[in-house]
C-alpha cells in the first residue's frame, strides 16, 4: 500500500492513450493536466478543469496540453 501511495505522490501519470486506445488526445491532455504534481501546472480551479471540457466537449480549442521535454 505505502508503494502505491509513493507512486500517486512521486510519479506523473503515464500514457492514458497505452490503457484505452481510442482516448481522445486532448481529453487525454485535459485529465493530465488536471493530474499534475505542481500545482501552478494544473487547472487553477475546477471552474478552469469545467471550462476546459466544456471547450473540448463543444469542440473548440483545449488550454491543456502535453507536457513539453523542455
Amino acid at each position: 500500500m505505502a508503494t502505491i501511495i509513493q507512486k500517486v505522490i512521486l510519479e506523473e501519470p503515464r500514457n492514458l492513450r497505452g490503457w484505452v486506445a481510442d482516448l481522445p488526445r486532448e481529453l487525454e491532455w485535459v485529465v493530465l493536466k488536471a493530474l499534475r504534481k505542481e500545482k501552478d501546472r494544473r487547472y487553477a480551479s475546477a471552474a478552469d478543469f469545467r471550462d476546459d471540457l466544456r471547450r473540448l466537449l463543444d469542440g473548440g480549442a483545449v488550454l491543456a496540453r502535453p507536457s513539453s521535454i523542455l
